[in-house]
């Protein structure tokens, strides 16, 4: 059975500062798209981002440096996939960690929601 169906649970711990960025969030929503319904973007504006102390990886400044995080906003998103959507981006996340994932830490599962995000934007 593959590991990520019984595998170990991985947390992350940050924190972080809640950030009001309307200016971020609007170019967001004026974008053209098929998914999702206007409800979702609503409630994706409506919870905001975070700022969290974490640089750039290989940046001379990256003790310093902070990244904007829109993570209840991603998890809003990823709720509102239809079964197909899902069942897609959870077999992409067992492609990624049975198969990618022991050659190569290359594709992160932050790079396999957005390409799940966008498809799903993209595709009526």
């Amino acid at each position: 059975m593959p590991d990520t169906i019984l595998g170990e649970l991985h947390t992350d711990i940050v924190c972080a500062l809640r950030y009001y960025c309307p200016n971020i969030l609007s170019k967001w929503t004026t974008r053209l798209r098929h998914w999702p319904p206007t409800e979702a973007v609503q409630k994706v504006i409506s919870l905001g981002a975070c700022l969290t102390p974490v640089g750039f990886k290989g940046s001379e400044y990256q003790h310093v440096e902070w990244r904007v995080c829109f993570n209840a906003g991603e998890i809003e998103l990823v709720n509102n996939l239809n079964d197909t959507q899902n069942k897609l981006y959870v077999l992409l996340k067992m492609v990624k960690n049975d198969i990618l994932n022991p050659r190569k830490k290359e594709v992160s599962s932050y790079t396999l929601k957005n390409i799940v995000l966008r498809i799903a934007e993209n595709n009526p």
